[in-house]
């Protein structure tokens, strides 16, 4: 005897067969952590272009480079790539980077996301874009504070896809000045790079759903 408990698990055993089944992130370190320090320093999984000098990492206190906005609960950290004139203590750089190296499967498709903002204290916004594979996935465009200094705005949110091209790949985040005597400093957390469901799955998935709210309505008469 067919019964709506029985179509009932038929569907959800045919849905739960078809959900997509979402990869873990294979970026690692993503939040850029350094053991709770600030400031200027090479980062765990990351290559910094200038060897640390100009990039580096900053925890939830103090507001040395993170003086503005605010990011999920559990993010505690955040990556920074600074441009900047010569100081006397720093080399003058126009452009830098912090990149890693991905292990992907060719012909996958990937979904890239990522936390951005800016440093506030002077009001100078650096020009970002970001590469996989030499590649750009994200044009370059100006990243402006998402407010003024200690602003409680949310970091701004960017995803994208791409196709791995070869079975390894590097991410980088390149960031360059505006103008030459540019300071300006891109901040980038909760990077996460993932294998895209296929989109028969999702189909399927609700489909299966449809037939069980179909087989309800049924049985309700």
């Amino acid at each position: 005897m067919v019964t709506l408990r029985s179509l009932f698990l038929s569907a959800l055993a045919l849905s739960a067969s078809a959900a997509p089944v979402f990869a873990s992130n294979i970026v690692l370190n993503p939040d850029f952590y350094a053991n709770g320090l600030n400031g200027y320093m090479e980062i765990a999984d990351w290559t910094s272009s200038s060897s640390g000098v100009n990039t580096g990492s900053q925890a939830n206190t103090g507001n040395a480079f993170w003086d503005n906005g605010t990011v999920p609960v559990g993010t505690t950290s955040v990556g920074f790539i600074q441009v900047n004139p010569s100081e006397g203590q720093f080399p003058a750089v126009p452009t830098d980077s912090l990149s890693q190296d991905l292990s992907l499967d060719i012909g996958a498709v990937y979904t890239l996301s990522y936390l951005e903002n800016a440093r506030a204290f002077n009001g100078i916004s650096p020009e970002v874009e970001v590469l996989v594979g030499g590649n750009v996935v994200v044009p370059q465009s100006i990243v402006a504070p998402v407010g003024p200094v200690s602003s409680l705005n949310p970091f701004q949110l960017v995803t994208t896809t791409f196709t791995a091209t070869a079975s390894t790949e590097t991410l980088q985040f390149l960031v360059s000045q505006q103008n030459s005597n540019d300071d300006a400093t891109f901040l980038v957390t909760n990077v996460n790079v993932s294998a895209a469901p296929e989109p028969g799955t999702t189909g399927l998935m609700f489909s299966a759903l449809g037939m069980l709210g179909f087989a309800v309505r049924r049985f309700a008469r």
